[in-house]
């Protein structure tokens, strides 16, 4: 076959031409369903609800598309044409949308290289990858980036088509109308059917959810007196802003000092980042984010650290450091 040839020349940019059995992963689409609750496992629609199901190769199996316009790489990859670990349910929408396109960060993997040597700007939805931590759904259907590889995912898979939006909203209603006629706390059973993962977007369904119960612990602890507010500084300590910024081994960055200046006289500076997407806008406003929480929310927004640390760099450790005026 094509796949061996380049084997066996020893090299994978040896031979351009390759000729893939699509029998061979169409063979999986039963078990593949059966494992995505029947679902899209990158729009979480119901197989048929949006179209015909299909199946989509995570890492694209040759001439994979990057962030820049002609940015192609030919021989990219082959060699994971039939892993089991590459292969997603999907609907046509989805597999049309996204194509050959896979962005990432850095150095694209090589035959025989480990998976996690590679930085993907999509997510996986079948790794390790939580969508909360990169999606915001809202409530009109919508969903939002908080993340740049949210924000990369949104756009190639193009999760904000009109006709998603429309029925994330229809499930947004449904879901919202449950927890208004729910008693408080909401029961478990009803916590049960609203994430039931055989049901359509449970990840926005969830995030209602999470929010309900914020807004009713909100409500609850309002009616609850506590002592008058304690000052913690002197009233003339003056305005507070971020001096420096020093992000080491996180994310895309190795290394990257930021400086800011001190406010001007009679107002206040607005900063600007600009970059193309997959650049790592969001990666330095998460790095700041994380410093400033207190070790409760940095827990619960990052509960394994390790994820956050470059593997470009073979490093095991990084920080971030913040210094205020």
């Amino acid at each position: 076959t094509a796949l061996e040839a380049t084997a066996a020349e020893g090299g994978f940019k040896a031979q351009r031409r390759y000729d893939f059995d699509s029998s061979i992963w169409l063979a999986a689409l039963f078990v593949l369903r059966e494992a995505s609750y029947g679902k899209c496992a990158y729009c979480e629609s119901l197989s048929g609800s949006t179209g015909p199901a299909d199946i989509d190769h995570y890492r694209p199996k040759h001439r994979a598309e990057g962030l820049r316009k002609g940015e192609i790489h030919p021989d990219h990859y082959w060699w994971l044409a039939y892993s089991w670990d590459n292969l997603v349910f999907c609907c046509q929408d989805c597999n049309r949308n996204k194509r050959t396109r896979f962005p990432v960060i850095g150095k694209r993997l090589g035959p025989g290289d480990p998976l996690g040597a590679e930085q993907p700007l999509v997510l996986d939805p079948y790794g390790t990858d939580d969508p909360s931590e990169h999606l915001w759904f809202e409530d009109d259907g919508t969903v939002r980036p908080i993340s740049e590889r949210g924000d990369v995912t949104i756009e190639v898979l193009a999760l904000n088509r009109p006709n998603l939006v429309e029925r994330r909203r229809e499930a947004a209603e449904l879901t919202q109308s449950v927890l208004a006629a729910a008693p408080e706390p909401v029961p478990v059973d009803t916590r049960a059917a609203l994430t039931d993962p055989h049901v359509e977007y449970v990840g926005l369904r969830r995030q209602l959810l999470e929010r309900h119960r914020a807004r009713a612990d909100t409500e609850t602890m309002a009616g609850v007196s506590v002592p008058e507010t304690v000052a913690i500084a002197p009233p003339d300590i003056g305005a507070v802003w971020i001096e420096e910024v020093d992000i080491v081994n996180f994310g895309c960055f190795h290394e990257l000092e930021l400086r800011f200046s001190a406010p001007g006289e009679g107002h206040e500076p607005w900063i600007v980042m600009l970059g193309a997407n997959g650049s790592g806008k969001s990666t330095i406003l998460r790095a700041i984010a994380l410093a400033l929480c207190n070790t409760d929310a940095r827990r619960r927004l990052a509960p394994d650290a390790s994820k956050y640390v470059n593997r470009n760099t073979g490093a095991r450790r990084g920080h971030v450091r913040i210094r205020f005026n």
